[in-house]
């Protein structure tokens, strides 16, 4: 019976004339696969047939970089966890230079992480100075975000064993293989 008022409802939906954006929304409406038009809050006119809608939030987020080791410049490990903060300021920018925003910008803070680590000595590895050398660095307006901020949790200065053949299990890759396994 759900699946039966859900399916009315997203046939409905298709065929609905207008679309709302709330004030903390960015709105792109494509038409004809062409034009494009950032749609301020409010009310605005739709066609289904020849317009696609794609709407984001542009509050704060906050993801997690997770953790991971870099050598110093002087050969200790650090040991890191980090999380990543961000704002969404143009979808137009977001959509036409990203693809996975989130998994993109994880990835920039890492580089910017692992760069500083590399190239400090243990000793001038604090926390702040960290954090500040980042931020300094992710440069990311270019890509239509903003607020960038690094936020790191956990930073350690501890002897680390690497085992052969270690997994991070926590991603997308690892619930597949549980998945599969329970077939």
């Amino acid at each position: 019976m759900n699946e039966i008022i859900q399916a009315i409802r997203q046939f409905f939906d298709y065929f609905r004339l207008w679309v709302i954006v709330a004030p903390w929304e960015q709105v792109l409406r494509v038409r004809l696969g062409k034009r494009v038009d950032l749609l301020a809050p409010g009310i605005h006119w739709r066609f289904s047939v020849i317009d696609s809608i794609y709407t984001q939030s542009v509050r704060l987020r906050i993801c997690q970089i997770g953790r991971s080791t870099v050598m110093t410049k002087d050969g200790s490990p650090i040991t890191y966890t980090a999380s990543l903060g961000y704002s969404i300021q143009d979808i137009q920018k977001l959509y036409s230079g990203l693809h996975h925003a989130e998994d993109t910008v994880q990835n920039f803070a890492r580089a910017e992480i692992a760069s500083f680590i590399s190239t400090h000595e243990a000793a001038e590895c604090k926390q702040q100075e960290l954090e500040s050398s980042v931020d300094a660095a992710l440069k990311l307006d270019c890509y239509g975000l903003s607020d960038v901020k690094v936020y790191i949790t956990e930073l350690m200065n501890v002897r680390t064993y690497r085992v052969i053949g270690d997994a991070w299990y926590g991603g997308q890759g690892a619930a597949l293989d549980v998945e599969a396994a329970t077939k």
